[in-house]
């Protein structure tokens, strides 16, 4: 075979791997920019110090940590908690993480899909302390043969697959199985997002319709549904407050917290919500590489529900917060904009003066520069983290976001 040959059988194999597919940037699809910047950011800094005690913890004792995922598919939530750094490390040092994966004794991934549970122990074959099973928490926890685990993990809304009896059994038969001490982290889909306002009155045990159609190639006609139970913090809490009771151990809410007010996966869809702003293709653009958007897409116009004034006053104080943050960097970056010379600056938030402030910094300090576009690459994702920041001090953990988050801890000593 000539070299050309060769060459040609080399390059033929990197296309069939998919090495030179088109690049499609995080614009859309299960990892986009809001993803990767917004959704998992705000898990991890919510977990962070909660993780950060437990392996501090486990460490003086000489232990490592057993970590059980349920819904685990190939393993996307090891790879969170795997990735999340120490917050202590200042811009002198090199950031450490908290949990690397050598620290951890066993982690088992469950899932009900075999595929993905074949898939996940393929991926990690060279890992003796990972391994995926198949299991199916509608029917309790799947996990019971096993020692106790230090960390119960269940992300991206699996606990909503299952009705309120089979929850409150599975987090029962959670704290049963747990030791000493352990914590318990699950994420629900909230029912008062703004992303499906026909729910907002259905009864709360109630298994509602739930479609992926954000996934490309989804249609409303097309994409699979499934139902789903949507959750309210105060239902949360209560739920946890009998499992607790159940399985006579003590259970405190360390956090519970809504991620993706205004940018959850349907408000581009418009499946339950026909007026909504669609928001999350607007961010995803703000923190695309090398591409500017056109910040009037940023604009929220909330159109108010009837018969629900709290909901409806809580949105609007939410889109007054998003609106002037977006209205103060385009005459910014017009040059003619000072924060503290904004009209109703006393009257703004404490939490939008910051976030304000800091994006004038940004912007006054990458004037100067001729190349890479730093609107684009620089000013455009530092608005996105300041509307996340919003997003996070404006949130009440009330189920009001896209998701909705616990962390809980369980002690028996």
């Amino acid at each position: 075979m000539t070299e050309s040959e060769q060459s040609q059988v080399a390059y033929s194999d990197f296309v069939s791997d998919g090495h030179y597919q088109a690049y499609r940037g995080g614009l859309a699809g299960k990892h986009d920019n809001v993803r990767i910047y917004w959704e998992d950011q705000i898990r991890g800094m919510r977990l962070r110090p909660c993780l950060r005690r437990l392996v501090d913890r486990k460490k003086r004792s000489g232990d490592k940590v057993r970590v059980a995922d349920l819904g685990a598919g190939t393993g996307e939530g090891l790879r969170l908690l795997t990735s999340l750094m120490r917050k202590e490390a200042d811009l002198r040092l090199n950031q450490t993480r908290i949990l690397p994966i050598d620290m951890i004794e066993q982690y088992v991934g469950c899932d009900l899909c075999e595929a993905m549970v074949e898939q996940g122990n393929a991926d990690y074959a060279d890992r003796p302390n990972v391994v995926f099973r198949q299991g199916d928490f509608f029917k309790g926890l799947p996990l019971k043969d096993e020692r106790p685990f230090d960390l119960y993990f269940c992300s991206y809304g699996s606990f909503s697959h299952i009705d309120d009896d089979a929850m409150e059994r599975l987090l029962t038969e959670m704290f049963e199985h747990a030791g000493q001490r352990a914590l318990v982290v699950g994420e629900w889909l909230g029912r008062h997002s703004i992303e499906w306002p026909c729910y907002w009155d259905e009864p709360g045990d109630e298994m509602l319709d739930y479609s992926m159609s954000w996934l490309p190639g989804g249609s409303r006609g097309e994409a699979e549904h499934f139902p789903m139970r949507f959750w309210l913090g105060d239902e949360i809490r209560a739920l946890v407050q009998r499992a607790a009771r159940n399985a006579r151990a003590r259970v405190r809410v360390l956090d519970l917290y809504d991620c993706s007010l205004f940018v959850g996966r349907h408000v581009d869809t418009r499946q339950y919500n026909e007026w909504i702003t669609p928001l999350r293709s607007a961010v995803n653009s703000l923190h695309e590489e090398n591409a500017r958007t056109d910040l009037e897409r940023m604009k929220v116009e909330p159109v108010p529900v009837p018969d629900h004034d709290e909901l409806n006053e809580y949105f609007a104080n939410l889109q007054f917060c998003w609106n002037n943050l977006v209205n103060y960097c385009q005459r910014r970056l017009e040059k003619r904009q000072h924060p503290v010379r904004t009209i109703d600056w006393r009257k703004f938030p404490p939490a939008l003066q910051m976030v304000i402030m800091s994006l004038d910094r940004v912007v006054d300090a990458v004037g100067w520069m001729q190349m890479g576009d730093p609107r684009a690459n620089i000013i455009e994702p530092q608005l996105g983290y300041a509307l996340r920041s919003l997003e996070c001090d404006l949130q009440e953990g009330a189920g009001r976001g896209h998701a909705l988050v616990g962390i809980f801890e369980v002690r028996k000593d």
